[in-house]
């Protein structure tokens, strides 16, 4: 979900087995991009997995910031 400024993403499940979720910041692929994924789009060490239960929270001008739920 955005807000025109922000990107927020969630690894959460209640009574299930929680997806996976990465991000990355850094890929070779995708120079200046911050991407958000299911899974992993390559092999590169540049993919980050969010923890279970949390939020993560992009935008340009910051470092990724992941919150607890």
């Amino acid at each position: 979900m955005s807000d025109g400024q922000y990107l927020y993403a969630a690894r959460h499940a209640i009574n299930e087995t929680c997806p996976s979720l990465y991000y990355t910041t850094g890929d070779d692929n995708f120079p200046n991009g911050q991407l958000i994924a299911s899974e992993r789009l390559d092999d590169s060490d540049s993919w980050e997995d969010v923890p279970i239960h949390h939020i993560l929270v992009m935008d340009t001008q910051d470092s990724p910031e992941l919150i607890a739920l």
